[in-house]
């Protein structure tokens, strides 16, 4: 018996580990995320280091990104990524250069005003709004 409790808990446990989390509470789904994401352009604050970011998703899932100190100041930094959603990870994003260029999967939440990107461990990443097009002609 003794045994057999070890087993299921260690399924249970490699189940848990293996299963991203897609959705919380709240938590935007997928259909939703891409309805928002696609063909238009988010803003928000770098938490890291305060500075102003403009991102651009293209359909065809190129990511067209700057970043500069303040919002309405020449950018210093541009990089461009690949950005997807997928039912087993959800919405991920990979910069060439930026974050390291290693893939960060998020969930998305709405708020006031605005939405929360989050990891799925709950690590809150940005906090954006979203803008109808590519107003900053990225």
């Amino acid at each position: 018996m003794r045994a057999l409790r070890g087993v299921v808990v260690l399924v249970l446990a490699l189940l848990l580990t293996a299963t991203p989390v897609l959705a919380g509470d709240d938590a935007l789904g997928l259909d939703e995320v891409r309805a928002l994401l696609a063909g238009n352009t988010i803003h928000g604050i770098d938490p890291r280091n305060g500075w102003f970011f403009a991102i651009y998703y293209r359909p065809d899932g190129v990511a067209l990104g700057r970043s500069s100190r303040l919002k309405d100041v020449e950018p210093i930094e541009y990089d461009q990524g690949h950005w997807e959603i997928t039912n087993e990870k959800g919405y991920c994003l990979k910069w060439n250069f930026w974050m390291a260029a290693k893939v960060r999967c998020m969930n998305m939440f709405a708020r006031d005003g605005g939405y929360d990107f989050k990891t799925h461990d709950g690590v809150r990443q940005s906090v954006v709004e979203v803008l109808e097009g590519n107003p900053d002609n990225l």
